[in-house]
């Protein structure tokens, strides 16, 4: 479902997916995902769908905003 216009790149705080040279995105394995999930919210096709267990990780970040841990407005969840 990709068409390539790179929203999900430019969301991501690490810098894990980048433009292709074939008009995609590709994963960049010298950086890792730090599963802030910005890149699944933001793309408008939907094309991009987490591995694993969602609710899982749905309930580890919410555990984390809970705690303190993490803050809604710092640079992962700007």
């Amino acid at each position: 479902r990709c068409s390539g216009c790179g929203v999900c790149a430019r969301k991501w705080p690490v810098g894990h997916l980048r433009p292709a040279a074939d008009g995609g995105v590709a994963m960049d394995d010298s950086s890792a995902c730090i599963h802030c999930f910005n890149c699944v919210f933001a793309c408008p096709r939907q094309a991009i769908a987490p591995r694993g267990d969602k609710e899982a990780a749905k309930g580890f970040i919410e555990n984390m905003l809970r705690h303190g841990n993490e803050a809604p407005l710092s640079a992962v969840y700007s």
